[in-house]
């Protein structure tokens, strides 16, 4: 299972090209839920549609689609083919080249708009879409450096959308935000040191924060009443550092960040969220396979372990908690060539948070825990405040 999105305290997620909603319902026989190990239960409620024809339907039921998909895992482990994202009025999907919307929950899906035909097998990335009041944006994620990636806006839930940016100097967008405090519209994109920049959108006019080495190689960033945080998505560096940028110098020419952590590995996604007054950041690494094309040798440093890491305001950020560690699942593909067509497999820990029940998280291709969603309530955050929960993991 992956975890996809939270929507009115409602958590939604995909195994495949079958979308779960969360239920408190118990299980009967017949039905189509599912409980997961940590005791979360949900229940389908529809499957994106496959491709219908031609060598492009074949090749994307053979890796999205069942019983094949099942098959590949043990060979080349767990690997994202669909991202899902629920909003007021509609749902959104992205499986390939292909983005759906869905009006009904996700029961039935219409494709709306098509992605380059280098993008990944889930699209773009999961931080790639977001919606702010009537707008959702979404960024496109090519994988070849011939692509101009844009950036889409729609005002009618994904019914339709039009190329709001055109960025022709990156190779691809990793995110796309609104800062809940000034309401202005970010991007993240990568990979080399001249393609990696922080971007901010106001009033529809773009300026480049900060960018050109790989301090500002982000996937996702983290929004905070004083500053926003990020950690550093690079495969080829021993370390990866966990930086803050105050607020107050956001609008200089060249706004130098705080180093205030590190970790052994890329950073990925981020929550933020608040509980007795403070502000937490969690932000969660990767275990990657195959080599960093930016990387002076391709190759990758990583330790093969994705972690989960928090801190709070009460220490400006600067000490961090280890929440969970998940070592990434091995397989025959690792010790061997993998032909070519073939996914290779990360090991994620996807995150998402309510204001009322906490934060869950998500390993994903680990040799632990793989595709379950575990809730850490809010309490366990305030635990963590005291010097003695600073230092211990929670799972």
């Amino acid at each position: 299972m992956k975890l996809q999105s939270i929507h009115d305290g409602t958590v939604y997620a995909t195994d495949g090209r079958e979308v779960y909603r969360e239920t408190g319902e118990s299980i009967s026989a017949g039905t189509a839920n599912v409980t997961l190990p940590g005791g979360m239960t949900f229940k389908s409620v529809g499957s994106l549609p496959v491709e219908s024809s031609g060598l492009a339907g074949i090749t994307e039921r053979l890796q999205t689609a069942r019983p094949w998909k099942g098959l590949l895992g043990p060979i080349v482990g767990s690997y994202q083919t669909v991202n899902l994202w629920a909003f007021s009025s509609s749902m959104l999907a992205t499986v390939g080249q292909r983005v759906f919307v869905s009006a009904d929950g996700g029961e039935t899906w219409t494709q709306r708009l098509s992605l380059p035909p280098t993008s990944p097998r889930m699209g773009v990335l999961p931080s790639s879409v977001c919606s702010d009041g009537d707008v959702t944006y979404l960024a496109e994620y090519p994988l070849d450096v011939n692509t101009t990636p844009r950036v889409y806006r729609s005002t009618d839930g994904g019914w339709s959308w039009e190329t709001y940016l055109e960025l022709p100097d990156v190779r691809h967008v990793h995110s796309v935000s609104i800062d809940p405090y000034s309401g202005d519209c970010w991007l993240t994109t990568g990979d080399t040191d001249d393609a990696c920049r922080l971007l901010r959108l106001r009033d529809d006019e773009m300026r480049v924060v900060g960018g050109g080495s790989q301090d500002w190689r982000i996937v996702e960033p983290a929004f905070t009443r004083d500053g926003i945080l990020w950690g550093v998505d690079c495969g080829y560096t021993e370390v990866n550092r966990i930086f803050r940028l105050p607020r107050s110098r956001l609008d200089s020419a060249t706004p130098t960040p705080e180093p205030v952590g590190q970790v052994e590995s890329s950073v990925y996604y981020a929550e933020t969220f608040s509980t007795g007054g403070t502000e937490w950041v969690v932000l969660s690494t990767a275990a990657e396979s195959g080599g960093d094309r930016t990387a002076p040798d391709e190759d990758t440093h990583g330790d093969q372990v994705a972690r989960v890491v928090a801190a709070s305001a009460e220490t400006g950020f600067t000490e961090w908690t280890t929440l969970a560690t998940y070592r990434r699942r091995t397989t025959p593909a690792d010790w061997s060539v993998t032909p070519s067509g073939l996914p290779t497999a990360n090991a994620y820990v996807f995150l998402a948070s309510c204001p009322d029940r906490g934060l869950f998280v998500n390993p994903f291709n680990t040799a632990t825990a793989n595709g379950d969603v575990r809730r850490i309530p809010l309490s366990t955050f305030a635990d963590l405040s005291s010097p003695d929960g600073r230092r211990a993991e929670v799972s």
